[in-house]
């Protein structure tokens, strides 16, 4: 028997951050912002307001909102925090995002894992300050549905016995990947719901969706889907852009921040602006914020701009660096 995977989220993660550091926003209409939304506490969804809003938008739909502008080093901070958390308790965790993770406990029973999980959500609300959600089910697909619907605040378990009804009931709009075009062709032959997927076979949705979507929607309607929660591959690769213009120095900053919270050097600097696109190497590798921000600004100015920066090659900090080639 296939034991439970958990799917934990953290509800309006960027929002719970800002109000567990600032506790007067607690039970306010509360959105993140620069130019546009990029998350929106409950009270401010309940009035319309959602990501991707502009600021006017937003206040539009919510004279009262209170806007706060983004704290992405304190996001980071808080996100290192809780994987930390969670990677010290479990057998394997697969982040999905920089608040989300499916994880797998050792040992954990089915009887067990309304339980457990409710002492997990419990110990991250206590050591953290932050609000989770967590979703548990046999598959990947079935707990991070589970998380959605318990959201916020609440756990949800789709235990065996109920999975084939939840499986069936889907929609094929509710799964993840299913854009507008496989979405239209699906509806064209009749397929609304998960349910109805069942009586055809891989070859048949693969003429419908290609290849890789048909497979996987054989996968789900047969309950074969992925139970495998895989740790992510070491990072390759950094990069950062704004959507306005930004200050050269500010982005090379921040690459640097994320390099020193990872442990990691990086071998090059890329810079692209506009068609153009350059690059520098270090030796030896660095996440030095001086030889980051000077490398930069040589190549893409010191002013504000819309460049973006990724840094590659990327090593821990305590590996001795590689001699570079001949002629590199």
């Amino acid at each position: 028997m296939t034991g439970p995977i958990l799917h934990l989220d953290v509800d309006a993660f960027f929002v719970a951050v800002d109000v567990r550091d600032d506790p007067g926003l607690a039970g306010l209409p509360v959105a993140v912002a620069d130019r546009v939304v990029a998350c929106a506490s409950y009270q401010a969804r309940d009035r319309g307001v959602h990501a991707g809003m502009t600021v006017p938008q937003a206040y539009r739909a919510c004279p009262r909102l209170v806007v706060t502008p983004p704290r992405m080093a304190a996001y980071q901070h808080a996100s290192k925090e809780l994987f930390a958390l969670v990677d010290d308790r479990a057998e394997a965790v697969q982040p999905g995002s920089v608040e989300e993770a499916f994880v797998r406990l050792p040992g954990l029973t089915w009887p067990d894992a309304e339980t457990t999980a409710r002492d997990l959500q419990h110990e991250i609300r206590a050591t953290l300050g932050l609000p989770v959600s967590i979703g548990v089910g046999r598959t990947k697909l079935i707990a991070k549905l589970a998380s959605r619907a318990a959201k916020p605040g609440g756990v949800v378990v789709t235990d065996l016995a109920d999975e084939p009804q939840v499986r069936g009931a889907l929609r094929v709009d509710e799964l993840w990947g299913i854009g507008p075009v496989t979405r239209d062709r699906l509806a064209d032959a009749g397929l609304h719901a998960v349910a109805g997927l069942r009586h055809w076979s891989a070859a048949a949705l693969v003429e419908i969706a290609g290849t890789a979507m048909g497979r996987r929607l054989h996968q789900i309607a047969t309950g074969t889907d992925d139970t495998d929660v895989r740790p992510l591959p070491p990072r390759r690769s950094f990069s950062v852009q704004r959507s306005a213009p930004t200050h050269t120095r500010e982005l090379a900053a921040e690459l640097a921040r994320r390099l020193r919270a990872e442990r990691l050097t990086c071998r090059t600097l890329h810079v692209r602006l506009g068609g153009r696109k350059v690059k520098v190497r270090f030796d030896p590798p660095t996440n030095d914020p001086r030889r980051l921000t000077e490398a930069a600004v040589r190549l893409a100015g010191d002013h504000k701009t819309t460049a973006a920066l990724m840094v590659t090659d990327l090593r821990p900090e305590d590996r001795p660096a590689q001699p570079p080639l001949p002629g590199l």
